[in-house]
């Protein structure tokens, strides 16, 4: 008789403990739920319209990446200190009655970050968003729209504007300081309808591999680079120094180096550079196009239907200098 009370009382022990158990999940399983959806919506209520009216705002201000970033009607100029630490904010929106101009400062050594996950517009008033000699990377991952009114970007030259993100329009124009001033990156697939250093030429523009730049306005820069398989697409005239191509390049314009006084150096720099030229009018490209190591790189030119010889197309410079011949295949 013993031994079966005790057994019994085993038994519903274990059974109570196996019952708690379940109960246990279910309600720590409740409470994960209330917990996420409550953290979720203090994180949602978080999110702020930080308003900029001529003051300095820093990531004390702007503390959530869902903040979004206007200014008022009275203000012309605003500062974003990066000092403290890095801002992240959904949006830039200037629609005021005055013009604004935005600098993000940064007197902290290491590069600090200013990242807009969302778009940059502007309408009614012009925005301009410069850089302060000093150490700042701003990331754009959305599309930068002007209506009516212009948008900006103006880079000192240690300043990085990076375009990230997914396939965006760029309405804007880019320019530096000064002359040899700002890095531009491409980091996604990207469209620029504005002139780059049409002002103040910029210092270095880079596609990342497997992205993509399409410019569709004029392009001033000391020097420009496509790593791995990156590809740039110019319909408007290039006036680049030294052009590093590591992946695919097709010019649909003119290309001469800066200063427009002499030839642009095209560097083929991996076995599998492309470099279509494909003018549809008659054009005139002043470079020197070498390839870093012999037989390197693929040059071809495309600008007449059915493979014809071209007929739109001369070279001011040469093409395999120092016995280095550049192409594999070439179409002309």
């Amino acid at each position: 008789m013993m031994n079966n009370a005790i057994n019994t009382l085993v038994l519903a022990t274990v059974d109570s403990l196996t019952k708690f158990k379940n109960k246990f999940a279910y309600y720590l399983a409740i409470f994960a739920m209330v917990f996420g959806s409550t953290f979720g919506t203090f994180n949602a209520a978080n999110a702020a319209e930080v308003s900029i009216n001529g003051n300095a705002k820093t990531v004390t201000d702007i503390d959530d990446p869902a903040d979004t970033i206007v200014f008022t009607a009275s203000a012309t100029t605003g500062e974003l200190t990066l000092d403290g630490g890095d801002i992240a904010a959904a949006s830039i929106a200037q629609a005021t009655a005055g013009a604004m101009v935005l600098t993000v400062t940064d007197n902290a050594v290491p590069v600090s970050n200013l990242t807009i996950s969302g778009d940059v517009t502007a309408a009614t008033a012009a925005l301009t968003i410069k850089t302060d000699d000093n150490t700042v990377q701003i990331n754009l991952g959305g599309n930068v729209t002007e209506d009516s009114v212009a948008i900006k970007f103006q880079l000192d030259n240690t300043a990085i504007l990076a375009f990230t993100g997914t396939t965006k329009n760029i309405d804007g124009i880019i320019d530096g300081i000064a002359d040899n001033e700002g890095t531009v990156n491409f980091e996604g697939v990207t469209e620029v309808d504005e002139a780059m250093g049409g002002v103040n030429h910029l210092k270095l523009i880079n596609v990342a591999t497997t992205k993509s730049a399409d410019f569709n306005a004029a392009v001033n820069s000391t020097a420009l680079t496509t790593t791995g398989t990156g590809d740039a697409n110019f319909d408007a005239a290039v006036g680049v120094d030294t052009i590093t191509n590591n992946g695919t390049i097709t010019v649909a314009s003119t290309i001469d180096n800066e200063a427009a006084d002499g030839d642009a150096a095209i560097v083929m720099n991996s076995s599998t550079s492309v470099l279509n030229f494909n003018g549809s009018t008659a054009l005139e490209y002043d470079v020197v196009i070498t390839a870093t190591t012999d037989g390197e790189g693929t040059i071809n030119f495309i600008d007449s239907a059915d493979n014809a010889a071209a007929t739109n197309t001369t070279a001011g410079g040469d093409i395999g200098a120092n016995g280095k011949k550049n192409w594999s295949n070439k179409n002309w």
